[in-house]
């Protein structure tokens, strides 16, 4: 069996941005656990680049390879997947990283780099696009999360849109924990308008439709 469509999205033709090493994540997973919550309270302060290179590769980065779908590097990545399809990707609206021009971003994980797709500092328009959610507009980068839905449909059918939802699941809850350990704020958010979304990021609402946004920032 061989996997029939790419693992990771690419957009070649975008300016890359690469992103700085991880650094090591300071905190107790335990305390972590425990101490985990929604923060909605963000201070006026970006992120540095380094915080944002920590929370993509530690939350869906790639972590390792193995042979399978006859493949001989297969990429295995921070969260758990179905059948190791990966249907999530990612996207992130910047308006606060130090060094990172706002703009819509897509994160490339083989490469850990940023792909830069379109200029400009969306907040207000995705403050509008979740029912005037205040702290989506104040957020240093919010995180568009989408589900190809085709990477998991030829081999589970029917079962692939509650599988991939899981998989978003999974890799939101990664999200948190990692944003958590750094001292950071985040939030998840399911209420927003998907179709408007999907065209801020460029991606069709079919083969690859907009689940999850997640707000980052400095707490207050």
């Amino acid at each position: 069996m061989t996997v029939p469509l790419a693992l990771i999205k690419s957009y070649p033709s975008a300016r890359t941005v690469p992103l700085p090493p991880a650094d090591p994540l300071p905190a107790v997973l335990g305390e972590t656990l425990i101490g985990r919550r929604s923060r909605r309270e963000y201070a006026d302060i970006g992120l540095t680049l380094g915080q944002l290179s920590t929370i993509l590769r530690y939350s869906v980065g790639v972590t390792g390879y193995a042979a399978a779908y006859n493949l001989s590097e297969l990429p295995l990545r921070a969260f758990p997947s179905h059948g190791g399809l990966q249907a999530p990707e990612i996207y992130i609206a910047v308006r606060a990283v130090e060094g990172l021009p706002a703009a819509i971003y897509h994160y490339h994980a083989h490469r850990h780099v940023l792909e830069c797709l379109k200029l400009g500092e969306h907040g207000s328009q995705l403050r509008a696009l979740t029912f005037e959610e205040e702290h989506v507009e104040r957020a240093a980068a919010v995180l568009v999360v989408t589900g190809c839905y085709d990477r998991l449909r030829w081999k589970y059918g029917e079962r692939s849109y509650r599988f991939m939802c899981m998989d978003v699941g999974f890799f939101g809850q990664n999200l948190y924990l990692v944003t958590d350990a750094l001292g950071l704020g985040g939030c998840a958010m399911s209420g927003f308008a998907q179709d408007g979304v999907e065209e801020l990021v460029g991606v069709d609402g079919k083969s690859e439709i907009a689940l999850m946004l997640f707000t980052l920032g400095v707490r207050a």
